[in-house]
């Protein structure tokens, strides 16, 4: 048995790095995890892990304020401030690097938690998530979460096979991503319960903070 505290020093690293060299360090600890846990990292992870999602550090600092926003929402649905203040910060990341990826995604997530239960998928509000999905794929190609609402739009538009490629794509560039697996199961449920629970129970165990739609579905 390992002598108290001696586990934490095998995670314990100094990084005396300036604040603008911030990617390049959470690059560097991501693969040392991985090693710390003899993880294998394939060089399509590698690449991920080592991208740069914008080079301005106060679009940066506006996303993740914006994404800090958006967590209170999911945990108090009724706190619809939180929702309008995560779309405002993410305009405030967008008005400092326009070809910031990510922003993009985070104003298609607001449009979704905005009108889900109000127009439930109108035409309108999809049409503002898809467009948006696919400005940030024209900024970053590798990007999960864009292809993740991109199997949104085409499962509630009832093109199967698209929504199925989209979801797909998106575990394929991120195992990590929870709402491509939330989504793949509801699109499943009531067609292949089986892959539905599958996707469903992945999404929980990636995400146990917030899933009340996966778990309603899980539920029946």
């Amino acid at each position: 048995m390992n002598p108290p505290g001696k586990e934490s020093h095998v995670w314990a690293e100094e990084y005396n790095r300036n604040w603008k060299e911030i990617f390049t360090v959470e690059s560097e600890v991501a693969q040392i995890i991985a090693g710390k846990l003899n993880a294998a990292i394939t060089p399509d992870e590698k690449q991920i892990i080592e991208k740069v999602p914008t080079t301005n550090l106060t679009a940066y600092d506006f996303y993740l304020r914006g994404r800090r926003e958006q967590w209170k929402f999911w945990s108090n649905n009724e706190n619809r401030e939180a929702l309008k203040n995560a779309a405002d910060l993410y305009n405030n990341a967008l008005e400092y690097d326009s070809s910031f990826a990510q922003a993009y995604i985070g104003l298609a997530s607001v449009f979704l938690d905005k009108h889900y239960w109000e127009t439930y998928f109108s035409e309108n509000f999809l049409d503002s998530v898809l467009i948006l999905a696919d400005i940030a794929l024209k900024y970053d190609t590798q990007l999960s979460e864009a292809y993740t609402f991109r199997g949104y739009y085409y499962s509630q538009m009832g093109k199967s096979e698209q929504a199925i490629e989209e979801f797909d794509k998106a575990i394929q560039l991120n195992s990590n991503d929870w709402m491509a697996y939330q989504g793949k199961g509801i699109f499943f449920d009531g067609i292949d319960r089986v892959e539905a629970i599958y996707n469903l129970h992945k999404s929980v165990l990636l995400n146990r903070v917030y899933n009340p739609v996966h778990q309603n579905h899980l539920s029946r």
